[in-house]
């Protein structure tokens, strides 16, 4: 008998897919009979990359990592015809980690005269940051200027008042990581 499509499925029924966690995907074809399951993410087969394995109906992860998020599909095979699964989305996350913030400047700080840039980077999936100083939230306006999606603190001109800790926060929906304290090291 022809095939009908089966259902591709995921083991994991959480709303995300944490790197390094252990997945499978299922091909359910039902009772019918099939002879080869084959997996594709992105339209190209999958089961001979580590770190995957192809168990005739299932696919494991072992484990799942940021560079198997993709698009998945199935298919199968008898001597009559081959049929197609849905698409199934997957997106692995990673955590927040190494948060660094670098400066522009390295040696004393003039207040009132000098600006000095602070850029923030962390490692993860869809990360937002944020910036502090001695605790309270900078969120941009006056001599604080906030750019590219957060990443970038530009304190314009100076002040005295910026001798305490600059922090930058990044997170994401699995944790959030601070920085190390920034200081500036304000002449006068």
């Amino acid at each position: 008998a022809a095939l009908l499509p089966p259902v591709l499925r995921s083991n994991d029924t959480s709303a995300l897919l944490i790197d390094g966690s252990y997945v499978t995907l299922d091909c359910d074809a039902g009772s019918q009979d099939v002879t080869s399951y084959t997996f594709y993410r992105d339209e190209k087969t999958i089961c001979s990359e580590p770190p995957v394995t192809c168990r005739g109906r299932y696919l494991d992860f072992t484990p799942i990592t940021e560079k198997d998020s993709g698009s998945y599909t199935c298919s199968i095979q008898n001597p009559v015809s081959t049929s197609t699964s849905n698409s199934l989305s997957l997106i692995v996350y990673v955590a927040v980690s190494d948060v660094v913030v670098t400066s522009n400047v390295s040696g004393l700080v003039w207040p009132g005269i000098d600006s000095v840039s602070l850029r923030c980077s962390a490692r993860g999936t869809d990360v937002s940051y944020s910036w502090s100083l001695q605790g309270v939230p900078i969120s941009g306006g006056g001599r604080f200027h906030v750019t590219e999606n957060n990443t970038r603190l530009v304190i314009s001109p100076v002040s005295s008042d910026d001798s305490g800790s600059f922090i930058c926060t990044a997170r994401n929906l699995l944790n959030s990581q601070n920085s190390s304290d920034v200081r500036l090291s304000l002449a006068g």
